[in-house]
């Protein structure tokens, strides 16, 4: 690292680690998440990149009765999936867009896999919070806006009869450096943002529909 970057502003932002040394580190703070309420996320990039591993991180933080939280867009084959219904209590899942050309074009990735595995999580009874990131030019119309709006409303009913909750994440850029930093051309021009009073006529409708809508986390 030194020889590549003279002035050492390169380093190493991680480690590799087994599942049990990611635990064993965990399970010091046991007790102040008992205490706290607050527990283990896997969140990256994309956990399911790393199934496996993540399914015996699961397996282990529940068996040491420590909470669980999953950050994921679902891209992921449902047999891996559903290997951690169970083991998970919280699922923070995106929703991104429910037509599947756009999504596609966007992403690269398959909308009907991402809902199809939405629907199967919420039938096994999971307990799911929907992410909507408010991307400009992508789904902040209102036609987007009531097919995504529409599917979340859609879905069994959330564990205990409650509310289905939605966070709307409105646009922002701050990706924009680490494009820099990379080489990469930032689709987007700086400053762009979601008007703040469409923002909250989105969050109406979803709450008109009977989701539980919060904004910006």
């Amino acid at each position: 690292m030194g020889e590549a970057c003279p002035a050492l502003a390169l380093r190493l932002a991680g480690r590799e680690a087994s599942a049990a040394e990611i635990l064993a580190e965990a399970g010091r703070d046991a007790a102040f998440f008992r205490s706290s309420g607050g527990g283990l996320t896997f969140s990256g990039g994309e956990p399911f990149a790393q199934p496996r591993l993540l399914e015996e991180l699961a397996r282990g933080a529940a068996a040491r009765g420590l909470h669980t939280a999953v950050e994921t867009c679902l891209a992921a084959p449902w047999e891996d999936i559903a290997a951690l219904v169970g083991h998970i209590g919280l699922w923070l899942v995106d929703l991104k867009h429910t037509e599947p050309a756009r999504f596609e074009a966007a992403t690269g990735g398959r909308a009907e896999l991402i809902l199809g595995n939405i629907e199967k999580l919420a039938m096994r009874g999971a307990e799911i919070e929907l992410r909507l990131p408010l991307i400009p030019g992508f789904n902040d119309d209102e036609i987007s806006m009531r097919d995504i709006l529409g599917f979340a409303a859609g879905l069994p009913p959330a564990p205990g009869g409650k509310r289905r909750a939605l966070d709307i994440l409105p646009y922002h850029d701050l990706a924009m450096g680490k494009y820099a930093a990379l080489g990469l051309d930032y689709a987007y021009p700086s400053g762009l943002r979601v008007d703040t009073a469409r923002i909250q006529a989105y969050a109406e409708l979803g709450r008109s529909l009977g989701l539980d809508v919060s904004v910006g986390g």
